[in-house]
């Protein structure tokens, strides 16, 4: 048994070391694709292109993997390189943006890309980025 503060504006989140969840992107919010006639309300289909993971490396050797409801897989080895494959490009489909926030990685860098100030900024930005963010 694990007693966790569990305050009612803050959802807790249990997650096996070793473990990389797919989760739609933080900022949707619906599944339904309505007109969009909302502009402060943003639908799964407006993020279509993007593919979020939350990475949860063990302690020991900085391994994490999973894979998502559509055969996409991540895999986290050493904490230090990862590797990602999409089936949906596989198959001539469109190419998605992937977002993985690793938990726990502070002194990750990222070789060869440049450095963004949030997941918001690589997702917006189309290029190729890492960023930081601490809110996992």
């Amino acid at each position: 048994t694990v007693d966790v503060e569990a305050p009612l504006e803050v959802l807790p989140l249990m997650a096996r070391a070793g473990s990389a969840i797919p989760t739609l992107a933080p900022d949707v919010d619906t599944l339904n694709d309505f007109d969009g006639t909302s502009a402060n309300v943003t639908t799964m289909g407006q993020r279509a292109g993007e593919l979020h993971w939350w990475a949860f490396p063990t302690e020991a050797g900085g391994d994490a993997a999973g894979e998502a409801w559509d055969g996409a897989h991540l895999e986290v080895t050493g904490g230090r390189q990862m590797s990602l494959q999409d089936s949906n490009n596989a198959g001539g489909g469109v190419p998605r943006q992937f977002v993985v926030q690793l938990a726990g990685l502070g002194h990750l860098g990222v070789w060869g890309l440049k450095r963004a100030g949030s997941w918001m900024e690589v997702a917006e930005g189309g290029g190729d980025a890492w960023a930081a963010d601490h809110e996992l």
